[in-house]
């Protein structure tokens, strides 16, 4: 893969390159002149892109510079203009082209894609030109070539390769894996630099893992296709690429690729890691120490090293993802709302998850291990016949003799591959909270079905009457307008419905802000005035709550108050008295019951809203924030769990005291200062 060189210091110039030219080449990012040396000495380079502005540095003498350490390096320079005296004295140093900015896309990539033909064919007439000049190298003597060791691997290669699997044999964590056979690696022959690169788990990228001696931070913009070069020779050729090897065309177009991969990953020699004929990764090594080339033991050795470096690996990506497997398993176990048992072939617990011992209040540590009869003689009979009669007992509902609840067990035969038996699952509900908790749901449904067939049907039904007189009445011009108004009217009162449904079923979006809760109070008041004293209600402000310190969403906090003033004035349809206080009260503690939520301790903005009417009955209060539940002719039977849901949505809690024929007292407490987190 190509490599470029954005020098810039402009972090609009390195994104912008960046983005465009990061999915096909690899990018290299160099903001000073220090960091574009670094950079040609660090990695072969095919295009370097300079910005006339690198950090106020004289862009020819940067170019000048660059030319010294690689005379046929291909430049494109950015420039402001294209036509100055330092693009014209660029141009006669030999910069390749000239780009201006703000440039084009399309200009700019037809400028790249030239600049890298150029630098191919610099290469390739270097390739060929470097093999006209040393013809190819001399085959060197199979038996002992000059200055190496003995072909034999030695003892301290034997000695290193015994510590080395010793030291991973129980190394099953692959991330502490990989560090570790590359140094012990290093250690049985001392290269001066080593890549590890892997595939990844789902065999899509090969990424580098390990180095030694090298950067790994070089790296990290290396897009996956940047060592294509090397996988395609080591899958075609099927052994270990040796640049020092003499049957290795060195300058030959397949090797010009592969030199190049190899550049980038400073390596003289890759060899392939194959487990069960499958290629999962790559050590890439470097020039030894001694500055020898590696003899054929070492290659030999490093063969043999490789098999079992590949089959290490596999099994720790292996074990790591069974590993994994496992702890969902237990994760999906514990989440299950049933009981969940499972046990051996002999009746022993080897599975006992949460709701199991919640229902039957005994823990997993005092059941694994023990014999099903720890767990009671229920379940010990039905595992049992379970075993013994191999096959399955589906909802037998029994009393449990320890807990008195109601179980409803379901109970099947556990099997390996082969069918035979290993033991038993037994699965287990509560039947008495579900029957509670499914009285309940069918009570609401019912209470529900009938609010919405009062709420529709009444709109529905002056739609249909008109609807029915409309073709013998079309021609009567007030009547389509009666019509038109009317269905207009009861269509808004459908979707009115729609829409109160809506907002109670869906998650509460809470905007907390801080606020006056006394003005929002005010303009409440002020806006129900008016209907009061039209049904000769008193309306009494008591306000001795200071402004601010309290956070809450105006919007939602003014919908939970119009409906409990609402509530209040149709308490009173002979008139009354409505008094709305303020104050600040403090609590020490969560306050349980019928209708608290629990509060934490601190203080609290509380919000007393009386009135002086009807009142409400003992067998009412017990239902007033049900869902669906009302004594009214007209509505839904929402407003006050609405009001109530948002008022908890504040981290707060609203309370009703009544009795009949006295009035009513409606309290709301919020959160204030370091409690007021909504």
């Amino acid at each position: 893969m190509d490599v470029i060189v954005v020098a810039s210091s402009e972090d609009s110039i390195q994104e912008s390159l960046h983005v465009l030219l990061s999915e096909e080449h690899i990018v290299v990012e160099a903001r000073t002149l220090p960091h574009l040396l670094n950079a040609l000495i660090e990695r072969p380079v095919d295009v370097i892109i300079i910005d006339e502005f690198l950090q106020n540095t004289d862009c020819v003498s940067v170019y000048q510079q660059l030319r010294s350490l690689s005379p046929d390096m291909t430049c494109v320079m950015l420039a402001v203009q294209t036509r100055s005296e330092m693009a014209r004295e660029m141009r006669a140093k030999g910069v390749y082209d000239i780009v201006a900015k703000p440039f084009d896309k399309e200009v700019l990539l037809a400028c790249i894609g030239r600049a890298l033909e150029r630098s191919h064919m610099a290469r390739r007439l270097a390739a060929v030109s470097a093999e006209r000049t040393h013809g190819t190298p001399a085959m060197p003597s199979p038996e002992k070539p000059a200055g190496e060791p003995s072909a034999a691997p030695g003892r301290e290669m034997l000695n290193s390769l015994r510590k080395f699997l010793r030291a991973v044999a129980d190394v099953f964590v692959p991330e502490r894996l990989y560090p570790l056979v590359l140094d012990a690696l290093v250690e049985m022959v001392p290269v001066s630099k080593a890549v590890l690169l892997l595939y990844g788990d789902e065999e899509q990228q090969m990424r580098v893992r390990a180095t030694v001696g090298v950067d790994a931070s070089v790296f990290n913009n290396y897009p996956a296709s940047a060592w294509a070069g090397v996988l395609a020779w080591l899958r075609r050729h099927d052994q270990i690429l040796n640049l020092d090897d003499p049957d290795v065309r060195p300058y030959s177009e397949e090797m010009l690729v592969v030199r190049k991969d190899l550049e980038l990953l400073q390596a003289r020699a890759c060899v392939p890691l194959v487990t069960r004929g499958r290629l999962i990764g790559i050590l890439a090594l470097g020039k030894k120490v001694t500055g020898r080339r590696l003899s054929e033991a070492e290659l030999e050795f490093l063969y043999h090293v490789s098999q079992q470096i590949a089959a290490i690996i596999e099994n720790a990506r292996q074990h790591r993802a069974v590993f994994v497997q496992k702890e969902r398993f237990e994760e999906i176990l514990q989440s299950v709302t049933s009981g969940l048992m499972a046990t051996d072939s002999e009746g022993r617990v080897i599975v006992f998850n949460k709701a199991a011992e919640q229902m039957l209040g005994l823990k997993a540590s005092e059941a694994v291990g023990q014999s099903i009869q720890r767990v009671g003689s229920v379940f010990a009979d039905i595992v049992f016949r379970t075993l013994r009669e191999e096959k399955a007992f589906c909802r037998h509902e029994v009393v449990d003799p320890a807990t008195k609840s109601l179980l409803g067990i379901s109970s099947s035969l556990l099997t390996d591959v082969s069918e035979k038996p290993v033991g038993a699952v037994v699965l287990f509900t509560d039947l008495s909270t579900v029957k509670r908790r499914g009285g309940e749901n069918e009570e609401t449904f019912q209470r529900c079905a009938l609010s919405m067939a009062h709420e529709i049907k009444n709109p529905l039904v002056a739609i249909r009457t008109f609807s029915q007189l409309f073709p013998e009445s079309y021609a009567d011009e007030k009547f389509r307008k009666e019509f038109s108004e009317i269905a207009l009217r009861e269509i808004d009162k459908l979707d009115g419905v729609v829409e109160r449904l809506l907002r109670f079923s869906q998650p509460l979006e809470l905007r907390a802000e801080p606020g006056d809760i006394n003005s929002l109070l005010e303009e409440l008041v002020e806006h129900i005035v008016e209907g009061a004293r039209s049904q000769n209600i008193v309306v009494k402000k008591d306000f001795m709550m200071a402004n601010g310190g309290v956070l809450f969403d105006r919007n939602l906090l003014r919908e939970a108050l119009e409906q409990i003033f609402q509530n209040a004035l149709e308490a009173m349809p002979s008139g009354g008295t409505l008094t709305v206080s303020t104050s600040v009260k403090s609590y020490p503690g969560s306050r349980g019951g019928a209708q608290g939520n629990g509060l934490s301790p601190g203080m609290y903005a509380e919000i007393a809203i009386s009135d002086t009417g009807t009142g409400i009955g003992p067998e009412e209060m017990t239902n007033l924030f049900k869902p669906f539940h009302t004594s009214k002719v007209k509505g839904l039977g929402l407003g006050l769990a609405i009001s109530r849901r948002i008022i908890r949505g504040h981290n707060g809690d609203i309370e009703i005291a009544s009795e009949p024929s006295k009035g009513t007292v409606v309290k709301l407490v919020l959160p204030q200062g370091a409690n007021c987190d909504a």
